[in-house]
């Protein structure tokens, strides 16, 4: 059993999500980035509208301590990126030209960095007042793959590693993360009450699934630079024991089987992990933000779809799934991102 304290961090988590990917976002993952063209401190004019194979944009504010703490990083960034064709730019809130200008020399910055003293270009990607920093990625249309809130030592890491998966096309331009509760799927469409789909794999990791007749089968969707995905991974691997013999769990993650060897190497996930990095099943039904998940029954009917970590905050509501009882109202709603 999951303790209870887990679960209100759990509950609490989701939350916090929710609120960055929803309220504090303006723009969020699978729209398009506002179009503007801004002046940078070395006097030529910077176009979030420019053809790239990746877009960054950084919101910081010289004042925190946390964008200080960020600012080496930013240079990491844009140094790991920069041979990839992608383009980079960063807003400094609250900063007029010369402070821009001093906090960018000071931090041997070489990306183009653009001054917002009234904070009117950040409101362009955060409710006025929220926290920064503010990472967002966005793939050759322009459109939103990523988005971070706050920074923590490493997190560049996960940063260059989106930008190659969507530099190299092993990330899809409308492929992002999306908080369960933020008010859109990670799913383009509903499979509620269809055929599931036949899932490609090209290489299992951990073990194979083997016999799949007369069970539940979840499958999940995810990344080793996937945050959210990394809190999910505890819930899948203790329910593919909690019920076993009842429901298969299989995640697939569209990166290289090195990287996702190397992840697993010093965890405990002993559940089937694979790999398809040609993405044919996530692009066949359009997942868009991950982790996404969804369940088939026996008969091979795809009975819910959502976040899982959804499951984990309902502590009745997969047992209901796996008796037959999957509420109507549960994490299957899907629409179209908006454009």
């Amino acid at each position: 059993m999951i303790p209870l304290r887990r679960s209100a961090l759990l509950a609490l988590f989701l939350l916090c999500l929710a609120a960055v990917s929803a309220a504090d976002f303006i723009v969020q993952t699978g729209e398009t980035l506002p179009r503007f063209t801004a002046r940078t401190v070395a006097g030529s004019d910077w176009s979030s509208g420019d053809a790239a194979p990746v877009t960054i944009i950084q919101v910081l504010a010289p004042e925190s301590a946390v964008c200080r703490q960020m600012a080496p990083a930013s240079q990491y960034l844009w140094e790991q990126v920069a041979p990839k064709g992608a383009r980079m730019a960063v807003i400094l809130r609250g900063a007029d030209d010369a402070a821009a200008r001093a906090f960018a020399e000071s931090n041997g910055w070489t990306f183009p960095v653009i001054a917002d003293p009234e904070g009117e270009k950040a409101a362009w990607f955060a409710e006025l007042g929220k926290g920064v920093p503010r990472t967002l990625i966005a793939g050759p249309e322009g459109r939103v793959a990523y988005l971070h809130a706050g920074y923590r030592i490493g997190r560049e890491a996960e940063f260059v590693r989106v930008a190659e998966a969507l530099a190299e096309g092993r990330m899809m331009p409308s492929l992002g993360q999306a908080g369960p509760s933020a008010g859109r799927p990670q799913s383009e469409a509903s499979m509620l009450g269809q055929k599931a789909p036949q899932l490609d794999v090209e290489r299992w990791i951990t073990r194979e699934p083997g016999d799949l007749t007369g069970k539940y089968v979840m499958t999940e969707f995810w990344a080793t630079w996937c945050g959210p995905c990394h809190e999910a991974m505890p819930y899948l691997q203790e329910w593919s024991k909690k019920y076993e013999g009842r429901l298969v769990i299989r995640s697939i993650s569209d990166e290289p089987a090195t990287d996702v060897s190397a992840f697993l190497r010093d965890t405990e996930f002993t559940y089937p992990l694979g790999t398809d990095s040609q993405r044919r099943t996530a692009n066949r039904i359009g997942v868009y933000g991950i982790p996404f998940a969804f369940i088939q029954n026996p008969e091979g009917i795809v009975v819910w779809q959502g976040h899982p970590l959804e499951l984990a905050i309902s502590p009745t509501l997969l047992d209901e799934i796996l008796a037959g009882k999957a509420p109507a109202s549960s994490g299957a709603r899907a629409s179209k991102p908006a454009n």
